[in-house]
């Protein structure tokens, strides 16, 4: 699809696709685009290495085409960047005659879409017929299907790209709708909690990293062969309309679109010292075996915070059943009867609700001491509003007449041009909603806090005084 999209590119007004390729970003400041010193100040080694994928991916498809294609460099990393921030999952037609037809001047859109999903219809059921028939028939040949896959699903290394009809008739297409790649962002969360998105960034590719408040979302649906962007209220002229682009976290955000949320609803931190309680358990322990009988080991090792810095109910579960003392394990019949809520301090299992408390604080404070501790997150605050201000500079510097081309088109390297200027803006957005989920997390779980604290009290964890 990026091959694709540089064709239409070089191919200029020639091209049937000229109007929308015009009005794409010329370039995109996704992570795989960062330099090494930038990744760090994410102050995230899991996500810089996820950036560094990204990168190798470019220079691998640069390297494999832009010779024999006679591209550049640069070309490929726009299509292939293109796809990743613009790009919508949906089912592959059986046929690409019964896609959306286009409409022509006049025609009424109810008439249209009733004609394609009538068509959409036929061609489903013919895709079936088909696919079971190449399940069956497939599945001796050397690029085989698996005899016991009713759906025919190929197997992806063997598949050829352009074959439609051994693709799955369950596996999802990646499709480029023009048009509806340019609308912002916001999380269906937002509404859900009835509030406005603090930071609703931008719509794909987009350099923002702040926010784009009262604007409405949609409902985007796909089905029989289309896109329908449905709005879920009244729009009144003036106003935006948005859509969510998944209810992803800012290291996804980032590493897609290039821009993350400030206080985002969707951002969870991944606290992967709560291992450290499930390796202490010796292999072959009744223990242990009860944990994997309630699939409880998985909520270790995929252990998370919320955005209100709140750990899963299976995660806290997991730990009161790993660090109960044996008195209480074997009084509450095991980990079963660890699954429950405990009221007071002198309540069976209250010592195991503690203890699990007491670790989720331990790996927080760990992973926040990684990031540079509370103290680093003042210093972000006054960093970030210093970045804004010179940011805000540069930029309307460079909206003028004869601004300063090295620094408004800047490459990234520079400490002063705008590209740097964003980067490090994202940079220092990103790694202070992850201090700030940390330190929520660390004040709900300190022993004596939250979970067994009288409503008349307030305690002081002796952190500095914070929005959280």
């Amino acid at each position: 699809m990026a091959l694709a999209l540089i064709k239409e590119k070089r191919s200029g007004a020639k091209s049937p696709w000229a109007a929308y390729i015009a009005q794409l970003p010329n370039e995109y400041d996704l992570l795989g685009m960062w330099t090494d010193d930038q990744l760090v100040e994410l102050h995230s080694p899991k996500l810089e290495l996820e950036a560094k994928r990204q990168r190798s991916e470019n220079a691998a498809a640069a390297s494999a085409v832009c010779k024999p294609l006679k591209i550049t460099p640069k070309d490929m990393y726009w299509g292939l960047n293109t796809v990743r921030s613009r790009s919508f999952l949906g089912k592959y037609p059986a046929d690409l005659e019964h896609m959306m037809p286009p409409y022509a001047p006049g025609t009424a859109a109810k008439k249209t879409l009733a004609k394609a999903k009538k068509n959409a219809k036929l061609a489903a059921e013919s895709e079936d017929a088909k696919l079971a028939m190449l399940a069956t028939k497939a599945a001796s040949t050397e690029c085989g299907l698996a005899p016991d896959d009713p759906d025919g699903t190929a197997v992806p290394s063997c598949t050829p790209m352009g074959d439609t009809s051994r693709r799955s008739k369950t596996q999802p297409a990646v499709f480029v709708v023009p048009f509806l790649d340019a609308f912002n962002h916001r999380s269906n969360s937002d509404l859900s909690n009835g509030g406005e998105s603090p930071g609703a960034d931008s719509s794909p590719g987009a350099d923002s990293s702040m926010g784009a408040e009262g604007s409405h979302t949609t409902k985007l649906h796909f089905t029989d062969g289309a896109f329908q962007l449905v709005a879920d209220r009244s729009l009144a002229p003036g106003d935006e309309a948005t859509i969510s682009y998944g209810s992803h976290a800012n290291d996804e955000l980032l590493l897609r679109f290039g821009f993350c949320v400030s206080e985002s609803v969707d951002d969870t931190i991944p606290l992967p010292g709560c291992m450290d309680e499930l390796e202490w358990l010796m292999p072959g322990t009744t223990r242990e075996a009860d944990l994997r009988a309630e699939g409880l080991d998985d909520a270790v090792r995929t252990a998370h915070l919320t955005t209100e810095g709140e750990a899963s109910p299976d995660l806290l579960w997991a730990l009161r059943s790993l660090l109960a003392s044996d008195d209480e394990y074997d009084a509450l019949g095991g980990a079963l009867g660890m699954n429950k809520t405990f009221t007071g301090i002198d309540e069976v299992g209250s010592g195991a609700q503690l203890a699990a408390e007491a670790s989720l604080a331990l790996a927080c404070e760990r992973e926040l001491t990684t990031m540079g501790g509370l103290a680093a997150y003042d210093e972000d605050v006054l960093n970030l509003a210093a970045v804004e201000n010179v940011y805000d500079e540069v930029i309307a510097e460079c909206s003028l007449d004869g601004g300063d081309t090295d620094r408004c088109g800047g490459d990234g390297e520079d400490g002063n041009d705008t590209t740097y200027l964003r980067r490090l803006r994202s940079a220092l957005v990103f790694r202070m909603n992850r201090k700030r989920i940390l330190a929520k997390a660390m004040e709900r779980y300190t022993p004596g806090g939250f979970g067994y604290q009288e409503e008349e009290e307030e305690l002081n964890y002796g952190y500095p005084s914070r929005p959280w």
